[in-house]
């Protein structure tokens, strides 16, 4: 049992939606493998346990749902400022709201394509730790095809909302620039790409909302320290 990533598209419904196994929870138990539908011949406690859709007692591509979209719900943005006693402050936000992506391969699957393990990877399921966020660590062709089926456990929301540019600035009062003869002296500090609000951790959630490359470099953060002068 195998299956593509793929976008669905249908007349009603979210553009460019997912199109996956329904997964319930992980195994604990051999008794719970064997009431449950058949998945694989080799699924064992530790490994993803998928809905039984069509009620057939099997779970194939038949019992496959439409879920989540690449395209989001919302993009947004908005600026806050102030200014005081010749102090001002400027703040820009960015976000994106309702976007699903599918992370494969090493990006997602631990050990997986010569991958390795990240940090939340390591709360994986073993018979010591049966309350893990993980399904148990393995290899596709070593008895863990299961947890490698293309499924909504490995389905993440990439919404995010980023503080795009904030700038902190200071104008000198005309009292002290009048004897240097300027107009108007303000110096400021500026910083990009400062925070991000978000639940996806595998990569920038910005770098490709359309999720077409999911290896490109991160944004980066850029700080930057202005003087600006009128004569």
């Amino acid at each position: 049992m195998g299956f593509y990533v793929h976008n669905y598209r249908r007349p009603s419904g979210a553009v460019n939606s997912f199109y996956l196994l329904d997964a319930e929870g992980i195994f604990q138990t051999e008794q719970e493998v064997e009431n449950h539908a058949f998945q694989e011949e080799d699924t064992q406690p530790g490994d993803l346990k998928y809905r039984d859709v069509n009620g057939d007692g099997v779970i194939d591509g038949d019992d496959r749902i439409i879920t989540g979209s690449s395209v989001p719900d919302w993009t947004y943005s908005f600026t806050l400022g102030a200014n005081f006693k010749g102090f001002d402050i400027e703040a820009f936000f960015q976000g994106v709201e309702g976007i699903d992506t599918y992370p494969t391969r090493n990006l997602a699957y631990p050990v997986d394509n010569g991958a390795g393990i990240t940090q939340e990877q390591l709360d994986y399921w073993t018979p010591e730790n049966t309350d893990a966020a993980y399904p148990r660590i393995g290899l596709p062709f070593r008895g863990t095809r299961a947890n490698y089926q293309l499924s909504t456990f490995w389905l993440q929301d990439a919404s995010f909302l980023r503080l795009k540019n904030l700038q902190i600035g200071y104008t000198l009062p005309a009292s002290m620039i009048d004897k240097l003869n300027m107009r108007n002296l303000r110096v400021y500090l500026n910083g990009q790409n400062l925070f991000t609000l978000t639940d996806f951790t595998l990569f920038d959630p910005e770098k490709n909302i359309t999720q077409t490359n999911l290896y490109g470099y991160p944004t980066v953060a850029i700080y930057s320290v202005g003087l600006n002068i009128e004569f």
